[in-house]
């Protein structure tokens, strides 16, 4: 086993994305030089394919997608009522919760892939907001939760965000 983090001095460089991206290309050059079986990304406790992993980061670094599935667990409640990340924490300081209506699983793990890139790429969400969905007709509400550290995304109507802002 091979294990790689920041030193005290850069304590807290994961929450800067430029520093998480950099990190995770160091990572990339280890993985192609050790060559090991798999990569174990601890801060969202998974086992992933080191030539998957390389390539998710391999492509974010070059302007692509942040690499959710390589980096961030994505953890249904028992019901499937609800969908969690594990990890973004790391990246940003904050974790993503959602509230998902029955048959709308897939359309949830888009969008909150969606919304774990934002949170990754752009840094935590300072306030509540509103954003666009793929559905035209609805918005995602984002709360903000647990002091900042949970990012709580619900589906609305327009009518709706429209009585929430007044």
């Amino acid at each position: 086993g091979f294990s790689l983090n920041f030193s005290d001095h850069v304590t807290g460089g994961n929450l800067l994305p430029e520093l998480a991206e950099a990190f995770l290309e160091f990572a990339v050059l280890l993985t192609k030089y050790l060559q090991p079986s798999r990569v174990m990304w601890t801060p969202g406790n998974l086992i992933v394919d080191p030539e998957y992993f390389a390539d998710a980061v391999t492509s974010y670094a070059g302007g692509g997608a942040f690499p959710v599935l390589a980096t961030i667990d994505l953890k249904w409640s028992q019901e499937k009522d609800e969908l969690r990340t594990a990890g973004l924490e790391w990246f940003s300081g904050q974790e993503v919760s959602c509230e998902v209506l029955d048959g709308a699983q897939q359309e949830w793990l888009r969008r909150i892939v969606r919304l774990v890139h934002d949170i990754a790429v752009n840094g935590p969400l300072a306030a509540d907001q509103v954003v666009p969905d793929f559905d035209e007709s609805r918005m995602i509400l984002l709360t903000l939760q647990d002091g900042g550290r949970v990012v709580r995304a619900r589906i609305a109507s327009e009518m709706e965000v429209v009585r929430t802002e007044s």
